[in-house]
């Protein structure tokens, strides 16, 4: 069972390369119609010949992963947070769903689901770090072996003497 996302790609696709068989639009165009290069599309065409429609679907969009959550769930989520644990920061939420509702998501995903929503902010982003400033008369960051100290040698070179 693949995507509907898949179907209607390869559907696009099979429409090209038809097009481009029946000289309606060269192979070049057709490429860029699918957004993909001209040998891509060689590579396609290829693969339509061998196998027919189900060489053009693609074959990472399978069926969606048995982990992924119903839209039911998401709706529950949405919803207590919204009429019920609306004073609750998204921690203290998190912990209630999984003591009282029973939810099995980790509190990544409580607090992704409620941000998509708009029911919960983004914390705010980090700060620069700061630059540092010049001083004057010499390079700050050079490190100590970057020229010799006033006496002329590096101290591993003083024979022993610091």
């Amino acid at each position: 069972m693949y995507s509907e996302r898949a179907a209607v790609k390869a559907m696009r696709t099979q429409d090209a390369i038809a097009k481009a068989i029946r000289k309606e639009i060269k192979w070049y165009q057709a490429a860029e119609i699918l957004g993909v290069s001209p040998r891509q599309l060689r590579r396609l065409h290829r693969r339509w010949q061998r196998f027919g429609e189900k060489g053009l679907l693609d074959q990472r969009q399978r069926t969606p992963s048995p982990k992924r959550a119903t839209a039911e769930e998401v709706e529950t989520v949405r919803k207590l947070f919204s009429e019920k644990y609306f004073d609750l920061n998204i921690q203290h939420f998190h912990e209630m769903m999984v003591e009282l509702h029973g939810l099995r998501r980790g509190y990544t995903w409580t607090k992704g689901v409620l941000q998509q929503a708009g029911l919960a902010e983004r914390a705010p982003k980090r700060g620069q770090r700061a630059l540092p400033h010049a001083l004057s008369g010499g390079i700050r960051h050079r490190g100590p072996s970057a020229r010799p100290p006033r006496g002329g040698q590096f101290w591993w070179r003083r024979g022993g003497q610091f």
